[in-house]
């Protein structure tokens, strides 16, 4: 009896080694894949992919605001039951466990966790138990739980790393704006001083110059009104390309003729 008694012991303990080394190797998989994603469609993707693969069950990740958007794999057919969406919202707003195999809206058919709690849109994540007709074991529900909060660490990073990468294109395009009104501001001041210049000339000594004089000031005049008007064309053009109201007609065109009018 004692015999018996310490082998079924050792057996139960190398059981849960076992599992726990399988734990171990799914969390430690996970963190790997996560740890080379930068876009959050990649990595809810990975998420239910890894969920779906340690317990079998058809699922989806979901981002709850004020509408329900699936982010990754597809809700039953029919959609989901009031209970499923009231449970995951409560998931989504408190960041717990909630649906089938928990005391929070057990009627459900889903087994909700939570991937990014506490805001808005909360991300959560679905595991379809009632189709497996059993509620998900312990240390596989505590598994897909830790591998969520995984998820979510690298939603964050993904979502600070985007918000990085649009403030540097902020930055850029400051730099761009104070860049351009720098080179302009030349552009602009020259045709006008030229303009005012000759205009100031024709009014106190016009009687005094000859007509070949006058035509060639004022020649001189609307050759910088020209280029004003062109420049100034060229801003409104920028703010309008910059605001999306700019169509744009696309054409191939010979590289030489194109450096050529550049220069």
């Amino acid at each position: 009896a004692v015999t018996s008694t310490l082998v079924s012991r050792l057996r139960a303990q190398t059981a849960a080694a076992h599992a726990r080394e399988a734990q171990t190797a799914a969390l430690l998989s996970l963190s790997r894949r996560l740890s080379t994603m930068s876009q959050p469609a990649d990595v809810v993707s990975c998420l239910l992919e890894e969920a779906v693969q340690v317990t079998g069950l058809k699922g989806c990740v979901l981002a709850i605001g004020e509408s329900v958007t699936v982010l990754a794999g597809s809700a039953p057919q029919g959609g989901l039951a009031a209970a499923d969406l009231s449970a995951a919202r409560w998931c989504a707003r408190h960041g717990q466990a909630a649906g089938r195999g928990t005391v929070t809206f057990p009627p459900a058919d889903h087994l909700w966790l939570p991937v990014l709690a506490g805001r808005e849109p909360g991300v959560v994540l679905g595991l379809a138990v009632e189709a497996s007709g059993q509620v998900l074991a312990p240390d596989r529900s505590r598994l897909v739980e830790a591998m969520a909060a995984q998820a979510g660490v690298a939603l964050e990073r993904a979502e600070l790393a985007e918000q990085a990468r649009e403030a540097e294109l902020l930055s850029a395009a400051d730099r761009l704006h104070r860049a351009i009104l720098g080179s302009v501001s030349h552009d602009l001041r020259t045709p006008l001083a030229t303009i005012v210049g000759v205009l100031s000339t024709l009014r106190e000594q016009g009687e005094l110059l000859g007509d070949e004089a006058r035509a060639g000031l004022l020649a001189e005049a609307g050759d910088e009104a020209e280029r004003l008007d062109r420049v100034v064309g060229g801003l409104l053009d920028l703010s309008r390309l910059e605001a999306g109201r700019l169509e744009l007609h696309r054409e191939p065109i010979d590289p030489q003729e194109l450096v050529g009018s550049a220069l």
